[in-house]
C-alpha cells in the first residue's frame, strides 16, 4: 500500500516517480498488463473449482510482515508479542536489500530465534522496486487445494494482482512461494488483500472498489495522451519513460466487469457468494478491512460510530468556523450511516453482527509550527458543499482537493492468530517531526497530546474486548498511533499463513 497520506490518492504520483527509473514493463507471460507475473492463464485452469482461501480466523501456522513495515512504524512490540504466542507461529520478514545496508540492528536479536525468518530480495535487473510496506495488499493468501475428491489437502498460495507497475510487490509472492516450496497461482483481478474477506462457508465480502479498480484501466489511454501533450509542451525528456510505460499498458490492458470478477473469485478463491458493500466515505482506498471483519462462519464484526463519539468533535466559537463545522458533521453522519447500512445488510443475510465502537473520524489539516489557523478552512470548491447541503455522501476526492485529510482509527483493522487478536491501540496523535499541530475541522488548533475523544478511549477498549470475546478471542493491544495518518494499521501491515486442515 502506498500510504504517505492515502495509498489510492498517491498511487498515480508514485506511479510516475517510479516509472521514470526504467522503460521496461517487467511483464512476463501475463495477460494483465503492467504486472511482473510468471503465471499464465493456462496454468490457472487446473485449479478451477478445487481451491478455497483459508479464512483469517482459522488456525494459522505463521504470519508475514515486511521489514519495511516493522521499521517504518516501529512495530517491534508486535514482534515481541509474536514471541509470546503459545504456539510460536513462524514470522516471515520480507525485505528489499536495496532499501537497507544490512539487517536493521533492532531485528538482529529476533533473527537469532528460529521463529523469525528473514526473506531478503535483491534488486532485480530492470525491475522497479517501490514500496512493500503494506504486506496485506501484496502478500499471497493461503489456500487449500484438493486435486480430486479423494486426494489429500495441499497448501497453495493464492495471489491477487496489486496496482500496475509494482514489479517487486508482484515478484515477492513468487519468491516467497519458491523459498517455502509452496505452489502458487495468480488470480488475474486487480485488487488488494485489504479489500477481501472470506469465511469457511465461502461467503466473501468486498467493497465495490474492486469493480471500480478494474475499470480504472480504461483511463490509461487518456492519461497517456495527457503525458504526451505535457512532453510536447515542456520538452521534458523525463516524460519519455512514463510514456513508454503507459504505451505498454494501453497496448495489452484487460478490464473485467462484475460478472467476470465474481467468476474468478468463485472459481479460484472458493467464494460461493460475494457480498458487495459500499466503501466507507472516509477511506479513499475503499478497503473493507477498516470497517468489517469475519470472526467466524456466522459472526461479523462491524464498527459503530455513535452519537456520543460524534459529540466530542471540537467546535470553535468563531463564527467563521460555521462552514467547517457543517462539513465535519456531514462527514461523520456519512460514516455513521454507512456503518449502520453495512450492519443491516449483513444482519439481513443471516449473520450475527457484533458492533464495536469506531473512535472519532477526524477531518483535519496539519499546520507547521508557527502557522495560524485560518477560518474558514473549507473553501467550498470541487462540489464539496453541494454534497453536504444536499445530504449526499461526502466525496473523498473533494476533501483532497480542499487539502483536507481523514484520520480513521479502526479496531477492525486487527490480526487474528488464535487464541489472540492483535488490535491497534490509539493513545494520542502522532504528528510528523513533532513540529505540526493537528487542526480538527470545525475546531481550533489542538495540541497533539490527545485525541478529541480521549475520555472515551477506556470505554472503547472495554467494548472492543467484549466484541472479540464473543468469538473467544483474547485482545492483545499494540500501540498504533504512528499508523493513523496512513489510513491503515495492524491488519494492513500483516498477512496470516493459514494452516491446512488434514481433512474436511
Amino acid at each position: 500500500m502506498d500510504k504517505v497520506l492515502y495509498r489510492r490518492r498517491l498511487a498515480i504520483l508514485i506511479f510516475l516517480t517510479v516509472s521514470v527509473s526504467t522503460c521496461k514493463t517487467g511483464e512476463k507471460n501475463s495477460h494483465i498488463s503492467g504486472h511482473y507475473e510468471n503465471f499464465s492463464e493456462a496454468e490457472l485452469l487446473p485449479y478451477k473449482g478445487k481451491v478455497r482461501i483459508i479464512p483469517e480466523y482459522e488456525e494459522s501456522s505463521g504470519v508475514m510482515i515486511s521489514v519495511e513495515a516493522v521499521e517504518q512504524f516501529g512495530l517491534h512490540s508486535l514482534l515481541h508479542a509474536f514471541k509470546q504466542h503459545p504456539k510460536k507461529p513462524d514470522v516471515f520478514l520480507p525485505m528489499l536489500d536495496s532499501h537497507y545496508d544490512g539487517v536493521p540492528p533492532r531485528l538482529i536479536d529476533f533473527l537469532s530465534d528460529g521463529q523469525f525468518k528473514l526473506f531478503s530480495l535483491p534488486r532485480g535487473s530492470g525491475r522497479v522496486d517501490g514500496d512493500i510496506t503494506w504486506t496485506r495488499d501484496w502478500a499471497p493468501w493461503t489456500a487449500m487445494y484438493r486435486p480430486s475428491p479423494d486426494a489429500a489437502n495441499e497448501r497453495r498460495f493464492a495471489e491477487f494482482n496489486y496496482y500496475e507497475l509494482r514489479d517487486t510487490a508482484d515478484e515477492l509472492p513468487q519468491q516467497i512461494a519458491e523459498k517455502l516450496n509452496v505452489g502458487r497461482f495468480s488470480i488475474p483481478v486487480r485488487t488488494e488483500g485489504g479489500n477481501f474477506m472470506i469465511n469457511g462457508r465461502g461467503d466473501c465480502m468486498m467493497t465495490t472498489g474492486v469493480i471500480e479498480r478494474e475499470q480504472l484501466v480504461k483511463a490509461y489511454g487518456a492519461q497517456l495522451e495527457m503525458f504526451k501533450k505535457e512532453r510536447n509542451e515542456s520538452g521534458n525528456t523525463a516524460y519519455d519513460a512514463v510514456i513508454a510505460r503507459y504505451e505498454a499498458l494501453t497496448a495489452n490492458s484487460t478490464s473485467y466487469g462484475q460478472a467476470e470478477i465474481e467468476g474468478f473469485f468463485r472459481d479460484y478463491a472458493g467464494c460461493k457468494q460475494i457480498i458487495w458493500l459500499n466503501p466507507s466515505p472516509s477511506d479513499s482506498n475503499q478497503h473493507i478491512d477498516l470497517f468489517a471483519k469475519f470472526l467466524s462462519d456466522n459472526m461479523v464484526l462491524v464498527m459503530d460510530l455513535n452519537n456520543q463519539t460524534i459529540a466530542t468533535t471540537p467546535k470553535s466559537r468563531n463564527p467563521e468556523a460555521a462552514l467547517d463545522i457543517e462539513v465535519s458533521q456531514a462527514l461523520l453522519k456519512s460514516v455513521q450511516a454507512h456503518l449502520n447500512e453495512v450492519a443491516q445488510i449483513l444482519s439481513q443475510r443471516g449473520f450475527q453482527v457484533v458492533r464495536a465502537p469506531l473512535p472519532l473520524t477526524m477531518l483535519y489539516r496539519s499546520l507547521s509550527q508557527g502557522q495560524q489557523t485560518k477560518l474558514p478552512m473549507v473553501k467550498g470548491n470541487y462540489g464539496l458543499l453541494e454534497s453536504v447541503r444536499s445530504g449526499k455522501t461526502i466525496d473523498i476526492d473533494a476533501l483532497f482537493n480542499e487539502d483536507l485529510a481523514v484520520h480513521m482509527r479502526s479496531y477492525a483493522n486487527s490480526l487474528i492468530l488464535k487464541p489472540y487478536v492483535y488490535v491497534p491501540r490509539f493513545k494520542a496523535p502522532v504528528i510528523e517531526d513533532g513540529n505540526a499541530r493537528m487542526v480538527v475541522l470545525g475546531g481550533d488548533a489542538l495540541s497533539s497530546s490527545q485525541y478529541p475523544d480521549a475520555a472515551l478511549l477506556p470505554h472503547y477498549e472495554k467494548e472492543v474486548e467484549a466484541a472479540y470475546g464473543q468469538a473467544r478471542l483474547q485482545v492483545v493491544w499494540i500501540d498504533s498511533d504512528q499508523t493513523v495518518t496512513f489510513q491503515g494499521s495492524i491488519h494492513c501491515l500483516t498477512e496470516q499463513v493459514g494452516r491446512i486442515p488434514v481433512a474436511e
